[in-house]
């Protein structure tokens, strides 16, 4: 390198520190040789120096480009997305030891658990609210347990412990009895549907026995119908098939109740009664003053005879019998 070129525009010219030829012997203390030692040290350290710098302008140039890009690149913004809000589901009744109801206490108290769990809170937290929920008997049980006791630790644990006490034990026998018993009638079908489906759960029986006790339950008038449909072959299809036929015959019986009130009823023709014997007409002209002048007067309009003379065939006008006009107050 000849020359050090520094931004103050200051070069050194080390050129002439440089010899093609082979310096000249000089002794040790010569003054010359120590300036060339100095001169070449002095080389060596702008070499580094220019080195230091030139990494320096790399790192500088590389920072610059950097931040360049961060300024032109788009802004992003990634932030959280909200948690879905959680499905107003309400907490069952409270339970008081029906065992009737213990069931459907367990898996209401579980289906809020499950659609909030949020808001349910941790094992412990969820036991708490069960036992909010309990009241009398079942309450007493809950609140004497220790609060070590292994029943307090989690739900299903909870309601292991609760439901040897208040389960069933005879679920099963009593729900095939009351399907051996249970009827539509006169109820739509849904309703049916929902209380066979109801003791077919806690039910041994498989599919083919729940679907022939089914069709045993159904009314007469829709068995009838449902002998032109195949034979499904699940208790789901079967269920499926009956409320889409029961349907069918509701709608069928409100259009046979509308057009039957638009028909028009039937002319009833009665036999005209026998009319009483006429009284034969006085032989003087009626009198106006007379006591039986209106009973004579609603004899003769009901038989269409003459006001005056009680006779058939004309009017008072034209009354062959009247001597002159009748009175203005004759027709009152």
């Amino acid at each position: 390198m000849d020359k050090i070129r520094y931004r103050t525009s200051f070069e050194v010219d080390l050129s002439r520190y440089t010899h093609t030829q082979s310096p000249r012997k000089l002794p040790e203390n010569s003054q010359p040789k120590k300036y060339t030692v100095a001169v070449m040290d002095s080389r060596t350290t702008l070499t580094n120096i220019v080195e230091q710098m030139q990494q320096i302008n790399t790192m500088v140039q590389e920072v610059a480009v950097r931040l360049h890009e961060q300024e032109t690149a788009p802004r992003q913004f990634t932030m959280a997305s909200p948690a879905p809000p959680e499905p107003p589901v309400q907490l069952p009744d409270k339970f008081s030891g029906d065992r009737k109801r213990f069931c459907a206490f367990r898996e209401g108290c579980k289906l809020f658990f499950r659609l909030r769990p949020r808001s349910s809170g941790d094992e412990v937290q969820k036991v708490g609210i069960v036992m909010s929920l309990l009241q009398g008997s079942p309450q007493e049980w809950a609140f004497s347990l220790p609060p070590s006791s292994p029943e307090l630790q989690t739900v299903d644990g909870f309601f292991q412990a609760l439901g040897l006490l208040y389960e069933d034990p005879d679920s099963a026998a009593n729900a095939e009895r009351h399907l051996t018993g249970l009827r539509q009638g006169r109820r739509p079908v849904e309703e049916y549907c929902s209380e066979f489906r109801q003791w077919s759960g806690p039910s041994t029986w498989n599919d083919s026995a729940l679907r022939f006790q089914f069709r045993v339950g159904l009314n007469d008038r829709l068995k009838d119908l449902l002998v032109a449909y195949p034979t499904p072959s699940s208790l789901e299809d079967s269920m499926t098939l009956a409320i889409r036929v029961d349907r069918r015959l509701r709608d069928r019986l409100k259009e046979r109740g509308t057009s039957d009130a638009f028909r028009p009823s039937p002319i009833r023709v009665t036999n005209p009664s026998p009319s009483p014997p006429a009284i034969p007409p006085s032989e003087e002209p009626m009198q106006v003053d007379s006591t039986d002048a209106k009973t004579r007067r609603a004899y003769r309009v009901l038989n269409n005879l003459c006001f005056y003379c009680g006779k058939a065939g004309h009017r008072v006008r034209q009354c062959p019998s009247l001597p002159g006009p009748p009175p203005e107050n004759f027709y009152a």
